[in-house]
């Protein structure tokens, strides 16, 4: 009788054994089911992230190239502008430039070309030199400059020979009278071009006005 409650609780224990075993079974392979859960979802979350960063990479690389892009071009157009901007004000500071130098070429020219005969000014139209007859000087006439004492000084003027010995006389300043002459000899074309009048408006063969 004994022997038979012995075996019973034998068998009881392994019985209560196998259930604990498949007990722990079960837990170890949840465990591991919950552990690859967890691993798969780590490794997604950091696929993820990866590509994100990959793709915000790529994002910033691009944007990158386009600033770079968008730089150069301004730069480029800022340049070809500065530089059309340059063009065009060196051409209109040159095309100035000449003008003004024209203007006052120009300006020196004439200036150069005015004289008084007495009082009346007047532009000559060359100081030295011929020209042909024109509806200001109907024979023509010879331009040279010369000097003439007048009121005791010597002076640099120019003289003009038309016709008939009159020998017209064009100061830089005024004077109180014409200083020309005629002269009444008949060698009076040998006396055009005389660089000193005073010789010739001394002579007795000359009348003074």
């Amino acid at each position: 009788m004994q022997a038979k409650k012995i075996y019973n609780g034998d068998k009881t224990m392994k019985h209560g054994s196998r259930k604990h075993s498949k007990r722990l079974l079960f837990t170890s392979v949840l465990a591991i089911v919950v552990i690859l859960a967890v691993g798969f979802y780590l490794i997604g979350n950091a696929n993820s992230n990866k590509d994100e960063s990959n793709s915000d990479n790529s994002t910033s690389v691009t944007m990158s190239h386009i600033s770079r892009s968008n730089n150069q071009q301004e730069s480029k157009y800022s340049t070809t502008s500065n530089s059309q901007q340059e063009s065009k004000y060196s051409t209109t500071s040159n095309s100035q430039q000449e003008v003004s130098q024209s203007s006052s070429q120009s300006s020196t020219n004439n200036n150069s070309l005015v004289y008084y005969y007495g009082q009346t000014k007047t532009t000559l139209p060359t100081i030295n030199g011929s020209i042909g007859p024109n509806q200001n000087y109907t024979d023509g006439a010879t331009f040279w400059p010369a000097t003439l004492t007048i009121n005791g000084k010597k002076e640099n003027v120019v003289a003009m020979y038309e016709r008939m010995g009159y020998f017209q006389i064009f100061t830089k300043e005024p004077t109180s009278k014409p200083q020309g002459f005629t002269y009444n000899g008949g060698d009076y074309n040998n006396h055009i071009g005389d660089k000193d009048l005073d010789p010739l408006a001394s002579s007795s063969k000359t009348v003074r006005y």
